[in-house]
């Protein structure tokens, strides 16, 4: 089995899954506390 190609996941925020934000539950966006909108591992 393969991982998907998206870049270097390895790398990826783990809290944001590399989005660089994430999603609230009423709805909504907020930028990643832990990385800052960068989406990798700080």
């Amino acid at each position: 089995m393969t991982m998907p190609s998206r870049g270097n996941y390895k790398l990826d925020c783990p809290y944001c899954k590399g989005k660089g934000y994430v999603q609230l539950r009423l709805g909504g966006s907020e930028t990643c506390l832990s990385c800052k909108g960068a989406g990798k591992k700080a």
